[in-house]
């Protein structure tokens, strides 16, 4: 059954991201460090499947943001989180490198490889296979890749250590509700401004 097959493979590779439990707890300490600190957490995503996972997010943390270089300054100790589903794509080491110009730290999500080795803090998700998990006789293309549940994974356990963090100091991170729950838009727009008053 193919379906079980899939399920056995992420289950595999779920016990490898447990073995970077320890990274992760720095990487939410120093993100709430940064946001203690009035700094930012950026969060970029060329696939966008890391944005839609954690920016305004119901049940996500406000404090994270959208980063196009384009349109952000970034300041000194700032923190950009990039999630990355191949080791060393230039693309993704320019906004590195863009980001680091401007004083920015890095977390990385992605396999082992130039973009883990250009981080402060890397994540690393597995491999570069991780893309090509599925191979049926008879089909060219391999399919029901692992990369993105990988990622989403490391990036909400990165929010829940960061939580852990905030409340180990007694302080409560603002979350957003959803929408279509029952005052979910009035709650959404409370929690903006405590946001913006509080800064995280």
């Amino acid at each position: 059954m193919l379906g079980l097959e899939y399920i056995d493979k992420a289950e595999k590779h779920l016990m490898f991201v447990s073995s970077q439990l320890e990274t992760v707890k720095k990487a939410g300490k120093s993100i709430s460090d940064a946001v203690l600190n009035k700094n930012k957490i950026f969060v970029v995503d060329r696939y966008g499947v890391i944005e839609n996972e954690l920016i305004g997010r119901s049940s996500g943390l406000a404090l994270f943001q959208s980063y196009d270089d384009d349109e952000e300054t970034m300041g000194q100790n700032d923190i950009l989180i990039l999630s990355a589903f191949y080791p060393a794509e230039q693309d993704d080491l320019d906004i590195i490198n863009n980001a680091r110009a401007q004083g920015a730290k890095i977390i990385t999500i992605s396999p082992e490889g130039p973009i883990s080795k250009a981080a402060d803090i890397a994540l690393i998700n597995g491999n570069e296979d991780l893309n090509d998990v599925m191979y049926v006789p008879g089909i060219d293309q391999s399919f029901c890749p692992l990369s993105g549940i990988l990622n989403a994974v490391l990036a909400w356990t990165v929010a829940a250590e960061t939580t852990a963090v905030f409340l180990s100091q007694g302080k409560i991170p603002t979350s957003y509700r959803g929408d279509y729950l029952p005052d979910g838009v009035d709650k959404n727009s409370e929690a903006r401004k405590r946001y913006i008053s509080l800064g995280y």
